[in-house]
């Protein structure tokens, strides 16, 4: 924080008023010692003499503490303000921070219709995924009628970046469709879903909808 000139000028000559009794005695016997000539300090005795009467005074003491305390309240002053502007810069990065928190989860791919991964088309707020093809069994007896078969079937594993709160995971197709899917786990911070049977040829997106009680927790 910047002085005014002024200001500085006011604190240079109370001061000088403060310091003068103090400083007439000591600067004479220097003088004297260093066989200076002290005529003109005796010529200036009176004037500082006077000076040294007006330190005295009620009005000049009372002009004194102002001069004194002016600058340590405006330094308090300046303090408690930049306190007080810190901690509101603090508060609205905090409440900036929880409005940016997000307000969904999706997850948007595309099958090939082969036993490969699918590609990543579009993302928000998804940390990680992965997925994962197990391939189908069938067993037959000698005539080649089915035992039993199981399917092939295919797992997304979704890790959220920030945990939400939703009411449901909603997923949709484009093109080809699966035999049936299924939302094994959903929670606030991952989703698990299940495809039974190929999946053919197309993209699938998986979003979080609704959060309880139609309202979002940003806690």
């Amino acid at each position: 924080m910047k002085s005014r000139p002024a200001f500085k000028m006011a604190v240079a000559l109370f001061g000088g008023l403060v310091l003068t009794p103090f400083l007439q005695a000591p600067a004479v016997k220097l003088a004297e010692k260093l066989h200076f000539d002290t005529a003109l300090s005796d010529r200036w005795g009176p004037l500082m003499q006077w000076l040294s009467d007006l330190t005295q005074t009620p009005w000049y003491i009372f002009s004194a503490g102002v001069a004194v305390g002016a600058p340590l309240a405006l330094w308090v002053d300046y303090l408690l303000r930049e306190r007080s502007r810190r901690e509101e810069s603090a508060s609205l990065l905090k409440l900036a921070g929880n409005r940016t928190k997000p307000s969904r989860t999706l997850l948007r791919v595309r099958f090939t219709g082969e036993m490969e991964a699918p590609h990543s088309l579009s993302e928000e707020n998804v940390l990680s995924w992965f997925a994962y093809w197990s391939p189908g069994a069938r067993a037959a007896d000698q005539c080649g009628n089915t035992l039993f078969e199981v399917p092939s079937s295919w797992a997304i594993f979704i890790d959220f970046k920030e945990p939400i709160s939703y009411h449901q995971i909603v997923v949709g197709f484009t093109g080809g469709r699966p035999h049936s899917y299924e939302v094994r786990q959903s929670l606030t911070t991952s989703a698990v879903i299940t495809f039974t049977g190929a999946i053919p040829a197309c993209e699938m997106e998986a979003v979080t909808r609704g959060p309880p009680n139609g309202r979002l927790d940003l806690s």
